[in-house]
């Protein structure tokens, strides 16, 4: 199947612009510059979204506008109304799994407690669809409760705020694999540890 939709998770608004919980919204934004396109907002929807073609791919970018938690007030409509699969979409999260600097793709799974993920599984009726899950962790960390809330909803320092940005292009490089050769083939490439973009291979 075809990569369609890729959806950016993040929360609207300039308080929230840089935090760790946007790194979806960045990813997308990451891709949206690459190849010049422009948002526009979809009411109808709640979602800011724009279209890309990936070779001789249309895809659509979206970010919802619902806040986190509501993600799949916009997820759902979209999808249907657009007759999209949900193995032909791809949710871009941030995870504190993982450190920052690395991404991990799936092709299915559980939410692993991230209610955006969570409200996009309850609207779309599955977890059956691609993820990639961008890290969020200083460190090694365990982070619970209020203490995640407070964590996620903040940028990290200057030096360690950069390596997270690397992760977010890490993640666009590897939404834009999924589309030109399979969500297969970027979880071969991509699904190991690492804190820059693996070189591009000139024969794909």
């Amino acid at each position: 199947m075809d990569i369609k939709l890729i959806i950016g998770l993040g929360n609207p608004g300039d308080a929230y612009r840089n935090t760790l919980h946007n790194a979806g919204w960045m990813t997308v934004d990451k891709i949206a510059e690459r190849y010049h396109a422009q948002w526009c907002i979809e009411s109808r929807f709640s979602a800011m979204t724009t279209q890309i073609r990936i070779q001789d791919t249309i895809v659509n970018l979206m970010k919802p506008l619902t806040f986190m938690n509501l993600s799949g007030n916009s997820v759902g409509p979209f999808c249907s109304k657009k007759g999209i699969l949900p193995n032909e979409l791809i949710i871009i999260n941030d995870d504190l799994a993982f450190t920052v600097g690395t991404i991990r793709i799936r092709e299915a799974g559980s939410h692993n407690g991230h209610n955006g993920l969570r409200d996009i599984i309850r609207a779309i009726g599955t977890n059956q669809f691609p993820r990639i899950r961008v890290g969020i962790a200083a460190e090694k960390m365990a982070v619970h409760g209020d203490e995640y809330k407070d964590y996620v909803l903040h940028s990290l320092p200057p030096k360690q705020h950069e390596t997270f940005l690397v992760g977010v292009e890490l993640a666009a490089d590897a939404a834009e694999w999924s589309v030109k050769n399979g969500v297969q083939a970027a979880m071969n490439r991509f699904n190991k540890k690492q804190s820059k973009p693996p070189k591009e291979d000139n024969n794909q």
